[in-house]
């Protein structure tokens, strides 16, 4: 399963965490964290719980005792709670690879409920480009974001006017080379909200830092674009927002992604 998709698997659980003045939290409500990506191995599954707001300390959101099941067509694939962090479950033989176009479902019993989602596998992105690979920014300047630097246009094809975004992420963040040393601590990644679109323009203004860049484009299924677009509308009421779990919340959805590069260096 791919590894860099952090930022919006991070977006799911802030979602669920806490919200004082609403009610369902006092329920045991488990919550579904499952990227499912195209020609990759789906290996584990985030599963947890809701709890009070005002429950004190550090609170145990561990799911025990249950088998989670990931269907395809005749296939049937059981995912074990691991042993070493029990807010995942695995799948330890690594076999089941997410096939374009197939239907996957994910069911388990928790208390009295039956949990249950489905999910379509998409296909991969096509004709993934970029206009420029390589800008440069003066390094003598201190107000980088007034610059004269030329905006990047990624494109592709989306003759269906299906939902894709953009990440551009900075490659190496070990050792970093800020652009202006005026901003504390800038973000080494820029993130854009879903769109029907074939192309979308990147500020090059956004960028923090020297270095390589590699651009995540990623085809998303409808519930994603739901959560959100509900994350960005209405943060005040978390525990209210979509989610495609049968008596759960989270998200169990497929994507897929392509990638290209550029570099950002001293003028």
């Amino acid at each position: 399963m791919l590894k860099y998709f952090s930022i919006i698997s991070a977006i799911v659980i802030l979602f669920y965490s806490c919200d004082e003045n609403t009610s369902e939290l006092n329920k045991d409500i488990p919550v579904i964290e499952a990227f499912l990506y195209t020609n990759n191995s789906l290996d584990s599954i985030r599963i947890v719980k809701i709890l009070p707001y005002n429950t004190s300390g550090d609170t145990n959101i561990v799911i025990e005792n249950i088998d989670v099941f990931i269907s395809s067509e005749n296939e049937i694939f059981t995912f074990k709670q691991s042993a070493t962090n029990p807010e995942y479950f695995i799948n330890s033989s690594d076999s089941l690879i997410v096939t374009e176009g197939e239907i996957y479902e994910i069911s388990f019993v928790y208390g009295e409920n039956d949990i249950y989602a489905k999910t379509t596998a998409l296909s991969l992105p096509t004709n993934l480009a970029i206009s420029d690979t390589l800008i440069s920014i003066d390094d003598e300047s201190t107000m980088p974001f007034f610059g004269d630097e030329s905006d990047i246009e990624i494109s592709w094809d989306n003759t269906n006017e299906e939902y894709f975004m953009v990440s551009a992420q900075l490659v190496d963040t070990s050792s970093l080379d800020q652009i202006n040393e005026y901003i504390d601590e800038p973000p080494t990644s820029i993130f854009m909200s879903p769109v029907t679109l074939s192309s979308m323009t990147l500020n090059t203004r956004m960028i923090q830092y020297y270095g390589k860049y590699r651009v995540l484009l990623f085809k998303v299924n409808i519930e994603y674009v739901e959560l959100f677009e509900s994350y960005n509308q209405n943060i005040s009421s978390l525990v209210d927002s979509p989610s495609n779990i049968e008596n759960g919340k989270g998200i169990f959805t497929a994507m897929s992604t392509d990638t290209i590069y550029f570099d950002v260096v001293r003028d």
